[in-house]
């Protein structure tokens, strides 16, 4: 899966001009303490995801912002809430607002 993970990412920053939100990219780090916080493990491909084009800016799509401080617009924690308020199983997440 990694390499077909590989062509996707590569092809979402090309077609995206590298365009990024300001937000930097998570680390392990906070990958494990944001999964750790919503109850959920985040899958490799996921993480390297996230790692790689998680501020990435493509149209009206967006990633989902994993973040210290929970703050931003697109933040993970505050869709996930969101979600689950209006129905969402508990073991779904939700990766865009777009």
């Amino acid at each position: 899966m990694s390499n077909d993970l590989d062509i996707v990412i590569n092809k979402l920053i090309s077609l995206s001009g590298n365009a990024r939100n300001n937000l930097p990219l998570p680390d392990d780090d906070l990958i494990s303490q944001y999964g750790k916080e919503i109850a959920f493990v985040f899958p490799s491909d996921y993480k390297k995801a996230l790692k790689e084009v998680g501020n990435i800016f493509y149209g009206k799509i967006e990633l989902l912002s994993l973040t210290n401080n929970k703050s931003f617009y697109g933040e993970l924690s505050t869709a996930l809430t969101d979600a689950r308020e209006q129905g969402m199983p508990q073991n779904w997440l939700p990766i865009s607002d777009g």
